[in-house]
């Protein structure tokens, strides 16, 4: 056996993986035992032989990354030369086979290659996905991949969890999604537009989630029961000095009274007041304070400063 090996091998669907020679004695294994053939030692070096066979076809590239059809079509080539003529059909015909499932999977899914989740499914349980769970477009096209589906799925069912986690609020919300008025509610050109630009962790949102994500965050919010990781405060609210009231009950409160604050203000310029604000622990306990005009650098910056305390 030659002791240059490749190393990885790339799948149809464009991953690369690790080379694993067993993998290819054991096809050759299945074929010689569907022949009537069944010889464990004779499909080990068969396996050796492809790799003899693809190392000298590449011995002029020896980063090479051989293709799962390259070494299939290797593996014909060998068994045939060695004299296995009905193994070499067998596995042959085997090979066709899979492809037409493959090319058939391929058109119920509208893709170019099917994945490893894909692989997993028989036609008639892609079919029922399709027609029932499948996301399509506006002509029916589908576009969406059982792996996507279960992505979709498992995000959807972990949003609840993380809006209802004691870090993030306090207690389950008592106003009802019916509570909502429909100027609060996200409408759906709304999420389709920041569909994909927003993630939970790896997963990016879709506008299902982000709907969903809303509507529980209005319920918690009306509720008063939202435990934020930042606060951005202005002043003058209902009235010129709400802001400063606010801050200082925030941290009298023991919920949000750890809760970093920054806080916004134009009230100098509009009162044209000879002084600016600074943050003070019993008069004005906030973390920072900006004046208006505000650039969103400075609010971003702001936040990131309070955060780290």
């Amino acid at each position: 056996m030659t002791n240059f090996f490749p190393k990885q091998i790339r799948k149809r669907d464009g991953r690369i993986v690790d080379f694993d020679i067993t993998r290819i004695s054991d096809a050759i294994y299945k074929a010689m035992e569907a022949a009537g053939q069944p010889n464990r030692k004779s499909a080990k070096e068969l396996a050796e032989a492809v790799v003899r066979l693809l190392v000298k076809k590449h011995k002029k590239t020896p980063k090479f990354i051989p293709s799962i059809e390259e070494i299939q079509d290797l593996v014909e080539e060998t068994l045939i030369e060695k004299g296995y003529a009905k193994v070499a059909k067998v596995y042959i015909l085997y090979r066709q086979k899979r492809a037409e499932i493959r090319q058939e999977k391929q058109e119920i899914l509208n893709k170019e290659e099917i994945d490893e989740v894909d692989k997993r499914f028989d036609i008639n349980a892609l079919r029922v996905l399709k027609s029932r769970y499948l996301r399509k477009d506006d002509k029916g096209k589908v576009i969406e991949s059982p792996k996507q589906l279960f992505e979709r799925v498992a995000v959807h069912a972990a949003l609840p969890e993380i809006i209802y986690d004691s870090r993030v609020t306090i207690e389950q919300p008592h106003i009802s999604p019916e509570k909502i008025n429909n100027d609060e509610k996200i409408s759906d050109e709304q999420a389709e537009q920041l569909e994909g630009k927003l993630f939970l962790g790896k997963y990016k949102l879709n506008r299902f989630h982000i709907k969903g994500l809303h509507y529980l965050f209005i319920r918690f919010a009306k509720a008063k029961q939202t435990k934020p990781d930042a606060i951005i405060l202005d002043v003058m609210m209902s009235y010129d000095s709400e802001g400063f009231d606010i801050a200082r009950k925030l941290r009298e409160d023991n919920i949000t009274k750890d809760i970093p604050i920054v806080m916004i203000t134009g009230i100098r310029k509009t009162k044209s007041l000879p002084f600016s604000y600074e943050p003070d622990p019993d008069w004005l306990p906030v973390n920072e304070v900006l004046e208006k005009p505000i650039k969103p650098d400075q609010i971003l910056n702001a936040l990131e400063k309070a955060l780290k305390k």
